[in-house]
């Protein structure tokens, strides 16, 4: 290229890189500069022109500069300030200073090549292809969980076939390496997605929440598993910006692993256990997770109101303690199609409902007995006693809460289409699931 076409494709880029730290600077939160808050559309517009731009340049100005690596020696982080001045993942404190220093330093390059002859002929500097990086996929989890974690860090680089990097902190992280670095800046900061291994132990701990918001923040993929604990109890912000599965469902579990690879652009391959894996994920169930079916669960209904046309129930749903001990806990999840209920949204800090993505028709309504307030906690505690039965929904006196549907001429065809179904927890384990037709539940 000669200089003055290079000339004037430099000042161009400088102008646009000016304009872009411009609107990014007045994009940014005046309280808490981190990233920017506003102007996201026009922004990623200047971000991919320039990124254009800088793909076609670099091996000119490589020329002319040896290096364009930035470094904070204080926080022991170093990166490359042309990526970083064009693209929009680095926060504030790294963004801001390379807009500066690469501005200033293509004057001194557009200065240099003003004073050369216009037509000499500029060699750009041998560069060699940047051998391509494997996506990315981080794995949160309790300190506690780390076999599962492992787990489904061998399945994943067995089904990409190791085309994707996955990194586990406990075991990816060289004695003597500072953790915290290398997971915020060699793996968060670059992270293309991330499982996080949700349960009632992840849930009290802020590292995997942190975690997951960091990875989210930069645009990456959140891929939730559950494994003792519902979505609807695990809760968000979590569950508001992704739909999670269970780890313990085994067809769940490879369709997070297929979409996972898909959002990667890895083709899978065996979406299957092998007979080892087979082996190794019912001890993990098992130990893990250890199923409870110490209650027994009664689901029948009342009949309310009843004429020719229209009829209105109560459903009564009962827990019998079948165990020698009492209940510490108990959480339920129960799944009701939407278009029956008379009361469709429910707001108690015991009972709360939500309309669950992957089950559209239904409302879920999430009852968990420690949520209740601490007189109401004490009066149906008794319930919780070795062949008691706690009466979640229900008519009579010692019922906690009454849930009301109705049939009618209109509703009625389309009753065989539903089921009523639950996932019952029981002191913090792995759900006790089942489901009734719907079309038991009423006599119309």
């Amino acid at each position: 290229m000669k200089t003055k076409g290079l000339l004037a494709k430099i000042e161009d880029f400088q102008n646009r890189l000016i304009e872009h730290k411009k609107l990014w600077g007045e994009s940014l939160d005046d309280t808490i500069p981190d990233y920017p808050i506003r102007n996201h559309k026009k922004l990623e517009g200047q971000s991919r022109v320039l990124g254009r731009l800088l793909g076609e340049l670099r091996p000119q100005l490589e020329t002319f500069r040896d290096s364009w690596m930035m470094e904070n020696k204080a926080a022991g982080v170093a990166w490359d300030a042309l990526d970083a001045a064009v693209g929009l993942s680095d926060v504030a404190q790294i963004k801001g200073p390379s807009l500066t220093n690469v501005v200033q330093a293509l004057d001194q390059i557009i200065g240099r090549l003003q004073a050369m002859n216009p037509e000499t002929q500029i060699e750009a500097q041998e560069i060699p292809p940047t051998p391509k990086e494997k996506p990315l996929v981080f794995i949160s989890y309790a300190s506690d969980e780390l076999d599962l974690a492992d787990f489904v860090k061998n399945i994943l680089l067995r089904v990409s076939d190791r085309k994707i990097e996955v990194f586990v902190a406990k075991q990816d992280i060289s004695s003597g390496a500072d953790p915290l670095k290398i997971m915020l800046n060699a793996k968060l900061k670059r992270a293309d997605a991330i499982i996080p291994i949700c349960s009632y132990e992840s849930k009290k701990t802020p590292w995997l929440w942190w975690e997951s918001a960091s990875v989210w923040a930069i645009d990456g993929k959140v891929h939730p598993l559950f494994t003792d604990i519902s979505a609807n109890e695990f809760g968000p912000p979590l569950t508001l910006v992704a739909q999670g599965k269970e780890f313990f469902a085994k067809q769940e579990f490879f369709e997070t692993i297929e979409t996972l690879c898909k959002n990667l652009r890895v083709i899978p391959v065996q979406l299957d256990f092998t007979e080892q894996e087979a082996v190794k994920y019912a001890e993990l169930n098992k130990s893990s997770s250890k199923p409870t079916f110490q209650a027994h669960v009664k689901i029948r209904y009342e009949i309310l109101e009843q004429t020719q046309i229209y009829h209105k129930y109560s459903l009564i749903l009962e827990i019998q303690n079948k165990s020698t001990s009492a209940f510490d806990d108990v959480v339920l999840d129960l799944f009701f199609p939407t278009k029956y209920l008379i009361k469709k949204v429910w707001d108690y800090p015991h009972l709360k409902s939500s309309l669950p993505k992957d089950k559209p028709g239904y409302t879920c309504l999430t009852f968990a007995f420690n949520s209740m307030p601490e007189i109401a906690r004490q009066q149906f505690s008794h319930f919780l006693l070795p062949e008691k039965t706690l009466t979640i929904f229900g008519i009579d006196e010692g019922k906690i809460a009454i849930l009301e549907y109705e049939m009618d001429l209109i509703r009625w065809t389309d009753r065989s289409k539903y089921k009523v179904s639950y996932n019952l927890y029981i002191n913090r384990r792995a759900p006790q699931k089942d489901s009734i037709e719907f079309s038991a539940l009423q006599y119309f």
